[in-house]
C-alpha cells in the first residue's frame, strides 16, 4: 500500500506531547504523510482533520511516561498521553505490524513532513474544504 510513496525526510526528529511528559525521537526515513478526514481520527484528536506521519515502529523511541493505549475499532490501537491527552500515535495490523503513524503536529518541526495525500475524504466535514493540491483518497 505505501511501497510507492515519497520518502519525506531522512534526519533524525523529535517530538512530544503539550505537557513534556511524553518524548520521542525518530531516525531515518518516513514512509508516508497524510491527513486523514475519517471521523474516528476527528473525535479523538477533538479537530476537523489528524495529520499523520508513518515510520518503522523500530525507528521510534520513547521517552518519560508512558504511553496510555487503546483500541478505538477492531485491530486499530492509538495512544495518547494521560496527562495532557494528546493523541500520539495509531497503529493497525491493517497497514502491518511494523509499523506506527505519529501525530505530525507532535514533532518539533512538523512542517517538514509535507502530506502527499488526504485520506478518507469521503468522511470530510461540509464546512473543511478539501486542498485540491493533494491527492485525495476515498477510503484507505
Amino acid at each position: 500500500m505505501f511501497k510507492d510513496k515519497v520518502y519525506i525526510s531522512d534526519s533524525k526528529n523529535r517530538g512530544q506531547c503539550f505537557c513534556g511528559s511524553i518524548k520521542f525521537f525518530v531516525k531515518g526515513k518516513t514512509f508516508w504523510s497524510a491527513i486523514c478526514h475519517c471521523k474516528s481520527c476527528r473525535v479523538t484528536s477533538g479537530a476537523a482533520i489528524m495529520a499523520w506521519v508513518g515510520f518503522k515502529k523500530g525507528q521510534v523511541e520513547w521517552k518519560g511516561t508512558s504511553r496510555t493505549e487503546f483500541c478505538s475499532s477492531k485491530n486499530v490501537l492509538r495512544s495518547f498521553c494521560s496527562k495532557c491527552g494528546t493523541s500520539l500515535s495509531y497503529s493497525s495490523d491493517k497497514f502491518g505490524d511494523d509499523n506506527i503513524f505519529l501525530s505530525t503536529t507532535t514533532f518539533e518541526y512538523p512542517e517538514i513532513f509535507v502530506p502527499t495525500e488526504q485520506v478518507f475524504t469521503c468522511e470530510s466535514l461540509s464546512w473543511m474544504p478539501l486542498d485540491n493540491s493533494i491527492r485525495k483518497v476515498e477510503t484507505l
